[in-house]
């Protein structure tokens, strides 16, 4: 049985107006600054995967650069090039 193009087209059309499923968690790590190059280093994890961004000049707030995270507006590179310490989970009592 072939779908006929009305059918198909309908799929596409109600497709395009569907959300995603699975929402980005965007979790701010860390952020360290080096004053001799004048970079802020900030280490995301996004769903479990560790992501850097790297600001030259420091320009950008803290809370911008979140916001510009969630949004996909950065230019994210894999990996954190400066280490963070990872947060301990406070044990259940």
């Amino acid at each position: 049985m072939k779908p006929t193009p009305i059918i198909v087209i309908a799929a596409i059309v109600l497709s395009a107006f569907t959300k995603p499923c699975v929402q980005e968690e965007v979790e701010l790590v860390c952020t360290k600054r080096h004053s001799t190059s004048n970079t802020c280093h900030y280490n995301f994890k996004i769903n479990g995967i560790n992501y850097r961004y790297m600001d030259i000049g420091c320009k950008g707030k803290k809370d911008e650069i979140i916001k510009k995270a969630k949004a996909g507006e950065l230019g994210l590179a894999k990996e954190w090039k400066i280490p963070c310490p990872e947060p301990k989970e406070k044990p259940a009592n």
